[in-house]
């Protein structure tokens, strides 16, 4: 009579488990045979939890041996194979929150060169709870040439705009070492050429002897807080050409001429 081989011994693996709140983990139970064979019985076995209000285990097909943490605390956790009583118990720790992922926002932003973007970063944990720790990660640009991003005291996360691109805002949190780029979870910065927002023509007004030239010169102001002479990028016009006329084009821009008296 060939008597088929029985489970005599039991592994749980890992032989313990920290778990931080709110998180979980699977545990997988090799038995042994008495021919000596190993194999994977997690679905075979029952598993149960001394505390489940620390921490509850799952018997549902496809989920065997997947421990839920519930509240910090000790608890054990036992596979038992039904038909032969054989068992095995590990010791399960259930820890304070970790760090889940970094979130940066905004997720996408745009500004001027010479413009700033102030970016924020907000820590999820394992037990879903959110902390803003944007003055306690590193903060990093992905291209220094387009942005350059803050790390000081009085600025962290204050991106500041240098060339036109894009560039990655990421934050690592260093005590834990999970980054916003782990879950792709970064800002995108995008540098845009300066705007012009105004333009000013100078002097506002002057009084020109008949038959003299005289030089007026335009200003473009820009979103980036600078300004330039853009005499020869505008189109200079006149008002009364019967009393003056005025120059457009890359010689003498903005000079006029007077004709006659008046304005």
């Amino acid at each position: 009579t060939v008597m088929a081989a029985e489970l005599v011994d039991l592994e749980i693996m890992p032989g313990r488990a920290t778990i931080p709140l709110g998180a979980s983990a699977r545990l997988t139970a090799l038995g042994t045979f008495s021919d000596g064979q190993q194999l994977d019985v997690t679905s075979m076995v029952t598993w149960s939890s001394s505390s489940e209000s620390t921490a509850s285990v799952n018997n549902s097909p496809g989920r065997e041996g997947q421990v839920q943490s519930h509240s910090l605390g000790i608890t054990s956790i036992t596979a038992t194979d039904e038909s032969t009583g054989v068992s095995n118990t590990i010791t399960v720790t259930v820890t304070n929150p970790a760090v889940l992922r970094v979130d940066v926002l905004p997720r996408t932003a745009s500004i001027g060169i010479g413009r700033n973007q102030m970016f924020e970063a907000t820590a999820i944990y394992t037990d879903g709870s959110e902390i803003d720790v944007t003055r306690r990660v590193q903060w990093s640009s992905s291209n220094s040439a387009v942005a350059s991003v803050s790390n000081q005291a009085g600025s962290p996360g204050l991106a500041y705009g240098i060339d036109v691109g894009t560039t990655t805002i990421s934050a690592l949190h260093s005590q834990s070492g999970v980054s916003s780029d782990d879950s792709a979870t970064s800002g995108q910065l995008t540098v845009i050429p300066a705007q012009l927002t105004s333009l000013v023509v100078t002097p506002l007004q002057v009084d020109v002897n008949l038959g003299n030239v005289y030089q007026f010169v335009a200003t473009g102001l820009y979103s980036n807080g600078t300004s330039r002479d853009i005499s020869a990028s505008v189109n200079w016009s006149s008002s009364n050409t019967a009393v003056a006329t005025v120059i457009t084009g890359t010689i003498t821009p903005g000079r006029i001429t007077t004709l006659a008296e008046g304005m």
